[in-house]
Order: C-alpha cells, then sequence, then structure tokens
C-alpha cells in the first residue's frame, strides 16, 4: 500500500545550525510548538478513508 507522511521534520544539521547551533532540542521543541495539529489530524483522517 501508498503511504503518505503526516508530518516531517528535518533533522540533518543544515536544518538547524544557523538558528539554533547543537541545540537540536531547541529546534525540536520550536517545530512542535508551530505544528498545526488541526492539519495533521486531517491529514491522518483523510489517509485512514483512502485507506480502507
Amino acid at each position: 500500500p501508498m503511504s503518505h507522511p503526516l508530518l516531517v521534520l528535518d533533522m540533518y544539521e543544515h536544518a538547524y545550525h544557523m538558528d539554533y547551533g547543537a541545540a537540536a532540542a531547541k529546534y525540536v521543541d520550536a517545530f512542535l510548538q508551530n505544528v498545526n495539529w488541526e492539519e495533521v489530524n486531517r491529514r491522518a483522517e483523510t489517509a485512514l478513508k483512502a485507506g480502507s
């Protein structure tokens, strides 16, 4: 079956180093604070419907 990502976080160093230095955890925290969880939920519901 095909799959589609619901939420993607780039953890390669180039994604956060200029803004956060070695503080990857702060980058992740900032990312999670800015996630539109309603959109993630909508994508999950759409994927579940498509899979049934």
